[in-house]
């Protein structure tokens, strides 16, 4: 694996990582945290849409810092 695509990908497990333990250790209920998100109300499909789009959003700003 190439050096670049490992910073890649320590920067989305951290990006993970940091989310699932925001998630667990947040202050707010489920349903505030998906308000807060933009997630409430959507279905799964657009969900997965919404998250995939800011994961390759992640990825591009990223790659521009390097």
């Amino acid at each position: 694996m190439k050096k670049e695509e490992r910073i890649i990908m320590a920067g989305l497990i951290g990006t993970a990582a940091g989310f699932i333990l925001a998630t667990v250790l947040s202050p707010w209920s489920g349903d505030e945290i998906k308000e807060k998100i933009g997630l409430k109300d959507l279905p799964p499909e657009k969900k997965i849409k919404k998250l995939e789009a800011r994961i390759k959003q992640l990825e591009d700003e990223l790659k521009e810092k390097k």
